[in-house]
């Protein structure tokens, strides 16, 4: 069940002059909804950050391999005394990387995770702070507008990695076509 905290507001106000007992209790449950969505805000936080750590691992220690073995690859050409099946398993190794990278998309999942972390981040700060868009509200108004707020920036996330999705499938489908005209 979902609260509406600007009814809550409005109880509040209502009751403060004539239920002493009313208004703590509804005061009460106020302070447990805002808790719950806390708690909710934190954990997709973490949820967040935890993506940030995968997928910018995967991203950066693919970049560095590509790099070093590109490297590797071009210095030891020089040299006729290394065999050639050694070169071509490092240049396997390094299409392979490319391959994967691009096909599972680290780099713009990284991003778009990051992106959506410091949104949500600096949203809970102002929410929690009481400043920008949330100064002078109630505290029920505010709590409905901060979950609006997470709520659009949880589906700006799903939208941008859907169109990330989609465009990571029409690539594929031309790099596809690229290769069976080829042969």
């Amino acid at each position: 069940m979902r609260v509406n905290g600007a009814w809550y507001d409005e109880k509040l106000f209502a009751t403060f002059q004539n239920d002493q007992q009313k208004f703590d209790e509804l005061a009460t449950k106020l302070k447990e909804e805002q808790n719950v969505f806390r708690t909710f805000v934190y954990d997709l936080l973490r949820y967040y950050a935890l993506k940030i750590r995968k997928f910018g691992v995967l991203y950066y220690v693919s970049q560095i391999f590509i790099a070093l073995a590109s490297l590797a690859v071009t210095i030891l050409v020089n040299y006729p005394e290394v065999p050639k099946l050694i070169i071509s398993i490092i240049t396997f190794l390094i299409a392979s990387t490319i391959f994967i990278m691009n096909l599972f998309n680290f780099g713009g999942k990284y991003g778009l995770y990051k992106a959506t972390y410091y949104d949500l981040a600096l949203e809970n700060l102002h929410y929690t702070s009481m400043i920008e868009t949330y100064e002078g509200l109630f505290p029920g108004a505010a709590l409905d507008q901060c979950k609006s707020r997470v709520y659009e920036i949880m589906g700006k996330e799903v939208k941008q990695n859907l169109t990330l999705e989609k465009m990571q499938l029409e690539q594929n489908k031309i790099d596809l076509a690229q290769i069976y005209k080829k042969n």
